[in-house]
């Protein structure tokens, strides 16, 4: 019969130390946390001010370089989920947030 324990883990998408624990085989203690495979971190693109002038800023648009780095940083912060980004991106106060940052 298989022995149960309480255990303590780190989840590595965490990085504030906070421990959590679940019950799990006294022998699979030492196992990775089976769910870290879900903790992916979007990589962003980044430009640089002569990339930006050269692709985007000869377009025929009135989308400003701000809004094109509020779009992208919110891409980062909400992980590409779109539905919230979208929701956020009107937001005057957290617009005018990030052009301070």
């Amino acid at each position: 019969m298989d022995k149960w324990i309480q255990h303590q883990f780190d989840n590595p998408a965490r990085e504030d130390g906070f421990k959590l624990s679940h019950w799990m085989k006294k022998d699979e203690t030492n196992e990775i946390y089976p769910f870290s495979r879900f903790n992916r971190k979007v990589e962003i693109i980044k430009y640089t001010d002569e990339e930006y002038n050269k692709v985007l800023a000869p377009l025929s648009s009135d989308w400003t370089r701000e809004e094109t780095d509020h779009l992208l940083r919110l891409c980062e912060r909400y992980s590409l989920r779109f539905i919230i980004i979208a929701d956020r991106f009107e937001d005057s106060s957290e617009f005018e947030d990030s052009k301070g940052s």
